[in-house]
């Protein structure tokens, strides 16, 4: 039976597994850092209570009414950003701590 787990270390959570026989491996390590940013419409406006999931780390946030963010995620993670009456868009982080996301409405 194998059961994973992370450990918090500086950012990082290295990631194993425990085997049947008491052992345990070592599957990855992965880095993460805090990302802000701004969620705004097409047309510029702040998008208050948008959505931002970090699918790889399992957190979710919202947006403030004034379209700011903040959450944790891995390093070169993926961030969806949905919000209603618009598109929802997936973000690539590529070691960026400052997002400024533009959504486009719905229909369009």
């Amino acid at each position: 039976m194998i059961s994973s787990f992370a450990v918090s270390h500086k950012n990082s959570y290295p990631k194993a597994a425990d085997l049947s026989d008491g052992s345990r491996i070592c599957l990855a390590k992965t880095e993460f850092m805090s990302i802000s940013g701004i969620v705004i419409s097409g047309n510029g406006i702040p998008l208050g209570h948008a959505s931002i999931l970090s699918p790889d780390h399992d957190q979710v946030t919202s947006t403030s009414l004034t379209g700011q963010f903040s959450i944790t995620a891995p390093v070169n993670g993926l961030l969806e950003v949905s919000c209603q009456g618009h598109k929802t868009m997936t973000v690539t982080i590529n070691h960026s701590s400052f997002l400024l996301i533009m959504l486009q409405p719905d229909g369009l």
